[in-house]
């Protein structure tokens, strides 16, 4: 057979961009059991506890191989939810591919939520799908507009003149850059991973690889896309309760006995589930020393750490990567690392100045990040169901997810864009597939909806009385007086009021 173009030069996967997809083959001896398994063996995708075999079906998925590949090997109900609301055939299509039911007990057997009978769900579908038919764009109105596309290339090309500034010793250039780099290729991370900016898999793709230095895209894809965004604010599912306090297992910040899992000295805790430590009575210190490593850590630690482990901090079993997929995380990560921490010291020698130029974009960006990502969820009320584990009445996923998210502000496109969408996670986490630019215009429907259904809709006036919300957890959820001792479990915490 003749060489493929990838046989003859051992770059061409990266030169040619075939990297932005993943790969549909690995090395097994780097990767967990698949949880999703036939009784004939095929590897399958589990939604609603039935076993589908799409790999036909994987080079003509619209949304590309990245995001069908995601659910492969696993029980993916919610990812299927989530990226095809809008959609009137991708039910017809994935039934063509039926292979068996999965069984109770089964690892791919799953029942936290309510898939049957979804009145909620299916009205929310229903009011946005009318929102959007008719539009310019057709099928595609819901994607960006070009306004929204040409911002962020005006702020992306903004980072790249300050990236060429900074490596020139620029004051003013190192402060601008962690800003613009938020606004611009950190926002096309977020969408572009989401696929809500183009119609092509490709272009979101490579708009989510310009965010790489905020982090790697296919840790993103394991934390955010599958993890997060699956099981919001639920315990042990939920990677994003994990940071911070370290329960997922960041080893390089353990110490102590090995088999007690999330024995690190650092952080604080988020949710009442999370066993307490006394080293959670210091949060007031850990706060804004964590707020400020939000960017360092994820992007260089959890970012690799992940390869090591088979999973995202434990709790996100790792899709198929082929070796470049893994070659290009290690290279994206020391490429961060000699532009942003070791080309200062060449560009400045080993100056105060250097060691500022090394520290203070990643940990500008981390703050920022920090600000306008935890309000949205770390909030009192949003914690108000377990998957079901208590024994109370299943709830659909739709439902979990506007009870677990919070939007703050106005929805106008000034905080929209500052805060690159995350002022409206409620609509957000319903409808990932639809571009931030819209949720303004959701959000009276989601109201609406949400009043119908009886469902609360927790907004906050402003991003400030969010935070002051979020810091107000922090204190309950970390008071020695109240969780210390051997009644930490049954101690009820007393809340702080909340600002309507």
């Amino acid at each position: 057979d003749a060489p493929t173009p990838q046989a003859k030069c051992p770059l061409a996967p990266l030169l040619s961009g075939a990297w932005l997809e993943m790969a549909t083959t690995a090395n097994a001896r780097d990767m967990p059991a698949p949880q999703s398994v036939s009784r004939d063996g095929r590897v399958t995708w589990t939604v609603d506890n039935r076993r589908y075999d799409v790999s036909a079906f994987v080079e003509a998925h619209p949304g590309g191989r990245t995001a069908i590949l995601a659910g492969r090997g696993r029980a993916a109900t919610e990812l299927f939810a989530s990226y095809h609301s809008l959609s009137d055939t991708a039910r017809r299509t994935l039934e063509k591919y039926y292979v068996e039911d999965a069984q109770p007990g089964d690892a791919d057997y799953c029942d936290d939520f309510e898939w049957k009978a979804t009145p909620f769900h299916d009205e929310l579908r229903r009011r946005v799908k009318e929102h959007f038919a008719g539009r310019p764009g057709g099928a595609n109105a819901h994607k960006a507009p070009a306004w929204k596309l040409a911002f962020l290339g005006a702020a992306t090309l903004g980072w790249a003149a300050a990236l060429g500034g900074f490596l020139m010793g620029s004051w003013a250039a190192m402060l601008a850059m962690p800003v613009l780099y938020w606004l611009g290729p950190s926002s096309m991370l977020h969408d572009g991973m989401h696929g809500s900016l183009f119609a092509s898999p490709r272009l979101n793709a490579l708009a989510a690889a310009l965010g790489g230095v905020h982090m790697e895209p296919l840790a993103w894809l394991h934390q955010h896309v599958i993890g997060h965004h699956s099981h919001t604010n639920l315990h042990g599912r939920d990677p994003d309760l994990d940071h911070f306090s370290g329960s997922g297992g960041a080893s390089v910040l353990q110490v102590g006995a090995a088999e007690i899992e999330g024995n690190a000295f650092y952080g604080f805790r988020c949710h009442k589930d999370e066993p307490y430590r006394k080293t959670f009575g210091a949060w007031r210190a850990w706060l804004p020393i964590m707020s400020v490593l939000t960017t360092v850590y994820p992007s260089m630690v959890e970012s690799t750490e992940m390869l090591s482990r088979g999973s995202f901090l434990g709790r996100v079993p790792q899709v198929a990567l082929s070796r470049t997929d893994k070659v290009r995380l290690w290279f994206g990560r020391a490429l961060v690392a000699s532009t942003l921490w070791v080309a200062p010291w060449f560009v400045c020698g080993v100056t105060l100045k250097a060691l500022a130029f090394a520290t203070l974009p990643l940990f500008m960006h981390g703050a920022i990040y920090y600000v306008f990502s935890q309000v949205s969820h770390i909030q009192a009320p949003c914690f108000d169901y377990d998957g079901g584990k208590s024994g109370g009445e299943r709830m659909e996923w739709a439902e979990m997810q506007v009870r677990h998210s919070l939007d703050w502000g106005n929805g106008g496109m000034a905080q929209t864009l500052a805060s690159i969408g995350l002022n409206s996670q409620v609509v957000h986490h319903v409808f990932p597939g639809v571009d931030p630019a819209h949720y303004g215009e959701l959000r009276p429907i989601f109201e609406d909806v949400c009043a119908q259904f009886d469902v609360p809709y927790h907004r906050r006036h402003s991003l400030l009385a969010a935070l002051r919300d979020h810091v107000g957890l922090l204190y309950d959820m970390n008071r020695a007086d109240v969780w210390g001792g051997t009644e930490a479990e049954r101690a009820p915490a007393t809340m702080a009021p909340m600002v309507a």
